[in-house]
């Protein structure tokens, strides 16, 4: 079965719906590849459509992202959720709440908005640079969320926090790239 439709728009193929797949929608703009890069969606070889800078009447601009996989793990991406999933509920996003849609037989079957993750490895850096982990490459980059709002994760090693992060270069095969 094809997890998606597409029709012809003034002569060119365009991703139509999602039969069975994700909607990771509400995204910050700019933060679309840094989110394609901790869920390892880079060298993904099923379908993606990414979308940038779609104009939203209650954000302003966001971005979008579907791809026809339903069971991968997406709670890498409360990363860029500014705020708990606690903030969020049935009736409506909460504002810069990331939203998590399961979508099968064109329906969505869950909805979920993401919390920052209570532990990541190998996504973050420590900025500190009297860190082990700057002068060790191979020492794995640990961190635990300190404070869920704003998120600040703190380094295992150093005790460092961090409240502003880049993700690393998902190119990088130590963090999850080829």
């Amino acid at each position: 079965m094809k997890k998606y439709t597409t029709k012809k728009l003034e002569g060119r193929q365009v991703l139509d719906c999602i039969q069975e797949g994700t909607v990771i929608d509400h995204i910050p703009t700019g933060k679309t590849w840094e989110i394609l890069g901790v869920l390892g969606l880079w060298d993904y070889a099923g379908t993606i459509a990414v979308l940038r800078n779609v104009e939203s009447s209650r954000y302003g601009a966001k971005d979008i992202i579907k791809f026809d996989d339903v069971e991968r793990d997406v709670s890498l991406v409360g990363l860029f959720s500014p705020k708990p999933a606690s903030t969020a509920g049935e009736e409506g996003d909460a504002k810069g709440q990331i939203t998590v849609s399961r979508i099968k037989g064109t329906k969505v079957i869950e909805k979920t908005w993401p919390s920052p993750v209570e532990k990541v490895k190998n996504v973050i850096r420590c900025k500190n640079p009297r860190c082990i982990t700057s002068s060790e490459q191979e020492i794995d980059q640990v961190f635990s969320l300190a404070q869920p709002e704003p998120p600040v994760y703190r380094c295992r090693y150093c005790q460092a926090d961090v409240h502003e992060w880049k993700i690393n270069n998902p190119t990088n095969e130590k963090f999850g790239g080829k």
